[in-house]
């Protein structure tokens, strides 16, 4: 029962990275639940894809509140958003299907040396340098899909792969943001409606992909998080931004140390 009272905090902090970093929000989610889910006595062979499904669809109501928010202060580039989204689509679909052909030791593995690279980008503002060839219409695509099966795999919304490629096509950190929580919202969409409408099994775990989400945790972190990606947009230009990327950091490593001595 404490649970409830723990969804929504987790709701909050994710709601924050989305609206404030442009994250998604999934980085925060997947570790919580997974450490939530285990405590339940979830399966352990399950409970990896658990969390990253129910990830999923937190993030198709967190990034939409997060969108609308960025929309409002024109922070979001719709000329990016339309060049990646079919990418990011065919992406998503694909992810979700490795989700449930892996283990969940090894998507333990894969979120961890992630949170790594995500923490070394936020604490040194890595920037991207990309040559302007891939910024076309095809090269797009296939950044997009890149970009949409890590995420969809990890039950991410990619932000920390979005933010740095649109800001190395020469685009403004807030247009950067703001077109990443525009783009999360595809992604987990395309990733939510495969797992549900896939007639597979996990990974050895005897479950169905379509019964992967847990509605209650779902439930218990929107509602916060809706609230909180929305005052976390509007926080964009007014805090200090450099500063809570190197704590959020610090979190992240701390994170994926726990989940590599899971593992």
């Amino acid at each position: 029962m404490i649970e409830w009272f723990i969804y929504p905090v987790v709701g909050v902090i994710a709601g924050i990275s989305s609206g404030l970093l442009g994250l998604g929000g999934g980085i925060v989610v997947v570790p919580s639940l997974l450490t939530i889910f285990i405590l339940n006595g979830v399966p352990s062979s399950v409970a990896m894809h658990m969390a990253v499904a129910t990830s999923l669809a937190t993030i198709i109501v967190t990034s939409s509140a997060s969108s609308y928010s960025h929309y409002r202060l024109n922070t979001i580039s719709w000329v990016w958003f339309w060049f990646l989204v079919p990418g990011l689509i065919l992406g998503g679909v694909f992810g979700a299907y490795l989700t449930t052909a892996v283990s969940s030791t090894l998507l333990q593995l894969c979120f961890s040396i992630y949170a790594c690279f995500a923490a070394f980008k936020l604490w040194f503002s890595m920037k991207l340098k990309v040559n302007s060839a891939w910024h076309g219409r095809v090269q797009t695509l296939f950044v997009g899909g890149g970009i949409g099966i890590i995420s969809s795999l990890l039950g991410i919304g990619g932000g920390t792969l979005i933010v740095p490629y649109l800001m190395a096509a020469q685009q403004p950190m807030s247009k950067a943001i703001g077109t990443s929580a525009a783009c999360c919202v595809p992604i987990a969409v395309s990733a939510v409606l495969s797992l549900n409408m896939m007639d597979v099994e996990v990974h050895d775990s005897g479950v169905e992909a379509a019964g992967l989400i847990q509605w209650d945790a779902f439930v218990g972190i929107i509602m916060t998080s809706m609230l909180f990606s929305m005052i976390g947009a509007s926080w964009s230009k007014k805090v200090p931004v450099k500063l809570l990327k190197r704590i959020f950091s610090i979190v992240l490593v701390l994170t994926a140390t726990v989940l590599i001595t899971k593992t």
